[in-house]
């Protein structure tokens, strides 16, 4: 039996945040600021706009969202400016998407073919469950701006990684 997922959101339901995720520690000077995302497809693709977050809130609100799926930690008490680190633990991929590949299936057994040739609910609630475009993201090493699912079936159980700079964004 799968668990249901609380999730508590910490921003208004149409902000999320994107997170800069790195293999290697990221000197603060080099952090991700709105300037970094403003001139890129997310804009107007995903985003209405971005802007300045509290890294130290949303540092918070992963911990929260992932639990389970990644062991975050932070050193010393000031979040806003510390090293953090996620690292994905084991099971953690069955962990974030059990629930989801479990619905998916429901979902396909109950959805026709007229419905899936159609652009309508049943076709976007399937490719939802695969992918959630409306989520955190991961601004990687390569500057690539990924959803958290992309970021977590890539992910190796165990490496670690390391959190540079957030911005807030509203979709």
């Amino acid at each position: 039996m799968w668990r249901e997922r609380t999730i508590t959101q910490t921003k208004p339901k149409m902000h999320s945040t994107i997170f800069q995720v790195t293999k290697e520690p990221i000197p603060q000077d080099e952090w991700l600021t709105p300037v970094d995302i403003d001139d890129t497809w997310f804009v107007g693709d995903i985003a209405d706009y971005v802007a300045d977050s509290n890294r130290g809130n949303d540092i918070a609100w992963l911990k929260e969202t992932t639990k389970g799926v990644f062991d975050v930690a932070c050193e010393g008490d000031n979040v806003e400016t510390g090293t953090c680190r996620i690292k994905l633990l084991p099971c953690g991929k069955k962990e974030h998407f059990g629930e989801r590949f479990h619905n998916l299936k429901e979902a396909v057994e109950q959805t026709t073919l007229e419905q899936f040739c159609e652009d309508g609910m049943e076709e976007y609630n399937i490719r939802t469950l695969v992918l959630k475009r409306f989520c955190f993201y991961v601004y990687d090493d390569e500057r690539n701006l990924i959803p958290l699912d992309t970021f977590i079936r890539r992910s190796e159980e165990g490496t670690e990684y390391y959190l540079g700079g957030t911005v807030d964004y509203h979709h």
